[in-house]
């Protein structure tokens, strides 16, 4: 089950990087694609770092905690992929405009967008983690630590 989890989390790892690749360009998929693998090996480490440590939290990677990495890739992605929009639509309308300011008015813009649905998602997975007992547990906390 461990190898089929981390080929399933690489595997959509590739699979977003040629989709970003063909809709944006190739820069912005890899630097995205990096970032998803960045969040996956955080919260990985952090597993290891709490096993055994936490009383009453499962932290063994079981099915739930595959599905919440699976999750936690495509949460993330969509974010990116907002800001990659106002980003690539901000190229449009600014074209002599520096490509930092560019990514900066471009992330302003999406910024409070992305903390609402981050809060609510948030809000939403404490609850399951305190109220929906053992099974879902270890799912909740990972996203949790994941937003």
């Amino acid at each position: 089950m461990k190898r089929d989890a981390v080929l399933a989390v690489l595997l959509s790892l590739v699979v977003i990087l040629i989709y970003l690749a063909f809709r944006f360009k190739f820069i912005f998929a890899f630097g995205a694609v990096l970032a998803l693998f960045h969040d996956v090996l955080i919260t990985l480490g952090l597993y290891s770092i709490l096993y055994g440590v936490i009383p009453g939290l499962n932290l063994e990677i079981d099915l739930a905690v595959v599905a919440a990495f699976l999750t936690l890739v495509g949460y993330s992605i969509n974010d990116t992929v907002i800001v990659f929009d106002r980003v690539r639509e901000n190229l449009k309308i600014h074209k002599t405009m520096p490509l930092f300011d560019v990514l900066n008015m471009s992330i302003n813009r999406t910024m409070s967008r992305t903390i609402l649905t981050g809060g609510t998602t948030l809000l939403a997975v404490l609850v399951i983690f305190i109220f929906a007992g053992e099974v879902l547990r270890a799912f909740a906390f990972t996203m949790a630590f994941a937003l």
